[in-house]
């Protein structure tokens, strides 16, 4: 089998799960060792979270660190993801996101970013399924004139017809050339499947994205925005005086209630029959989902676990089975995906036309193995050394939110988006640690994930050699 690029495996990951990138598991140890690990990453100090309110109302996460010369800002606005876009406008979110730096109140689009530029502030726009978010990164010490330039584009926004047109374009090239493509075809072909009639499902389109124009960009930033449906995350060199501050510097102009938009909430579809989608490729991918749960779940740190087990790269089941042992593909992976009204359990894997759909019987033969295992009373069925690399590979994504302000905040917004408490940061590592087997055993036995519900998709040109696995 030819292995796929590195750069192919990237942009998959971006396709279908909508960004990140999964899990590593750390090279293979003595089970003493992973044990210690464990211990030890478990123990790394967090300061607690301030709860603040903004006096115009905006609810702020504080997490003060004065050893750093940074802040970094992180800023939500719920409700204006690409689900709650008019069916008409699909995109419209993605072209306001590549719009909001070109140029707001004195500043043209050079001018502005010459400014930020000068002062070293990293901003970026961008949106996902439910929200759209502001990152920002200042120095501490320029962070007052970082703070005048980010009130101008919040508060005026340009949105010239000429770089709006420019955006269209862009995005309309880009998805010229991805709408053949074997990754895009895989991500339209999940979310259709999973969320028919459901905006979750729907994808934007040439057409959609051409009729978005400056005047449908102002209308929607004008009236879109509220004290109400903004949430602020900050980390880094910053008290609490001057954290409510600047939050009240930014969003001056703010009506203090607006419209808050919801859409239903929906459980992923499943289908036992395997859909296939001819493309005419060299090597098939193969996605597959089953149903998720939301991060809030009383047994969701549990599930957690069972999902390194089950895909965790280079560590877990279907890594082993399927790459290790049968050498059919390059990679295998399973990847919880949260929206605000859906969970979903995705995993995504590439191989030989000719192994596709053997591909797919020995994914499925892995799922019913492990909860197989799992109905067992014997311990030896799931092994402590499996939990020990699970722990290991959580708490290490644990450590990651450490490394930086950026990573951190984003950190902190994840868990204000699955509301959670901000204490969580606290407390998840004791969580973790205090995992049983049972706690695993648990998320099979109480059908949390359902080999029953596993859904498979072929993107490519699958050459039947056997008959593909029924559901047992």
């Amino acid at each position: 089998m030819n292995k796929v690029s590195l750069f192919k495996t990237y942009a998959l990951v971006l396709l279908v799960w909508g960004g990140g990138i999964p899990t590593l598991c750390a090279e293979e140890k003595p089970a003493a060792e992973k044990t210690n690990s464990v211990q030890e990453a478990s123990d790394h100090p967090a300061a607690a979270v301030q709860e603040l309110v903004s006096k115009n109302g905006i609810k702020i996460w504080l997490y003060e660190d004065q050893r750093t010369p940074i802040v970094a800002v992180k800023i939500r606005f719920v409700g204006l993801g690409s689900a709650f876009e008019p069916t008409d406008q699909k995109g419209r979110t993605e072209v306001l996101a590549r719009t909001m730096c070109d140029g707001a109140g004195k500043f043209d689009k050079l001018g502005l970013k010459r400014a930020l530029l000068n002062l070293g502030v990293r901003l970026n726009f961008w949106a996902s399924n439910d929200d759209m978010f502001c990152d920002i990164t200042s120095f501490r010490s320029s962070l007052s004139k970082t703070i005048d330039i980010i009130r101008d584009i919040i508060a005026n926004p340009a949105f010239r017809d000429k770089h709006v047109k420019i955006a269209v374009n862009q995005l309309c090239d880009e998805h010229k050339s991805l709408i053949e493509t074997p990754e895009y075809l895989a991500r339209k072909t999940l979310v259709g499947t999973a969320f028919p009639d459901h905006p979750y499902g729907l994808l934007p389109t040439e057409e959609t994205y051409k009729r978005v124009n400056s005047r449908v960009l102002r209308d929607f930033w004008s009236r879109a925005i509220s004290a109400q449906n903004v949430f602020v995350v900050l980390v880094g060199k910053i008290s609490a005086k001057e954290a409510t501050e600047l939050v009240d510097l930014i969003f001056a102009e703010l009506p203090a209630v607006g419209s808050v938009k919801t859409i239903a909430k929906v459980s992923p579809r499943y289908f036992n029959e395997l859909k296939i989608v001819q493309n005419d490729v060299k090597q098939s991918i193969v996605v597959f989902f089953s149903q998720g749960i939301p991060a809030s779940h009383p047994n969701y740190i549990a599930y957690q676990a069972a999902n390194v087990m089950l895909g965790g790269p280079f560590c877990s089941r279907l890594f082993k089975k399927v790459r290790d042992s049968e050498g059919l593909v390059y990679y295998v992976n399973t990847r919880i995906k949260h929206y605000a009204y859906a969970d979903i359990l995705v995993g995504t894997s590439e191989t030989a036309n000719e192994t596709a759909y053997t591909v797919v019987n020995m994914i499925k033969d892995v799922f019913y193995k492990l909860k197989f295992d799992a109905s067992e009373q014997d311990n030896s069925k799931i092994t402590d050394e499996e939990l020990a690399i699970a722990k290991g590979v959580l708490l290490k994504d644990y450590l990651r939110a450490f490394s930086n302000p950026d990573a951190l905040s984003a950190h902190l917004m994840d868990i204000r988006i699955a509301n959670l408490p901000s204490s969580y940061l606290h407390e998840y590592p004791d969580k973790v640690r205090a995992l049983t087997l049972g706690d695993v055993r648990n998320v099979f036995t109480n059908k949390l994930i359902d080999p029953d519900k596993l859904t498979a998709i072929i993107v490519g040109k699958p050459i039947l050699t056997s008959p593909p696995a029924q559901s047992k």
